[in-house]
C-alpha cells in the first residue's frame, strides 16, 4: 500500500512539473492560415412564434496551408444545442 501511494505521489509531481514546462513552451498567440470543412445534420424545433431550438451534430477536418503545424489534418466532431429568441 505504501509503495502504491509513493508511486502515485511521484507520478503526480512528475505530471505537474512536465505540464508546466509544456505550457511555458507553447505559443501564446499567432495566426494559422488554412481551411476547415464541416458536414453534418441539424434539426430546428420551433417552441412558439418568437423562440426556437436548433440541435446540431457535425464532423469536420482542418488543413493548414503550410502543410504542418498543430492544426494540420485535425478532425473534429461537434454536438450542440442553440436557443434562439426574437429580439
Amino acid at each position: 500500500m505504501k509503495k502504491c501511494i509513493i508511486i502515485l505521489v511521484l507520478s503526480l509531481v512528475l505530471a505537474i512539473s512536465l505540464g508546466w514546462n509544456a505550457i511555458a513552451q507553447m505559443l501564446k498567440e499567432g495566426t494559422i492560415a488554412g481551411t476547415t470543412t464541416y458536414a453534418g445534420t441539424h434539426k430546428i424545433i420551433p417552441i412558439d412564434k418568437e423562440r426556437l431550438v436548433v440541435i446540431y451534430e457535425n464532423t469536420g477536418v482542418s488543413v493548414a496551408d503550410s502543410g504542418d503545424g498543430p492544426f494540420h489534418r485535425v478532425a473534429s466532431h461537434n454536438v450542440g444545442i442553440i436557443y434562439f429568441e426574437k429580439g
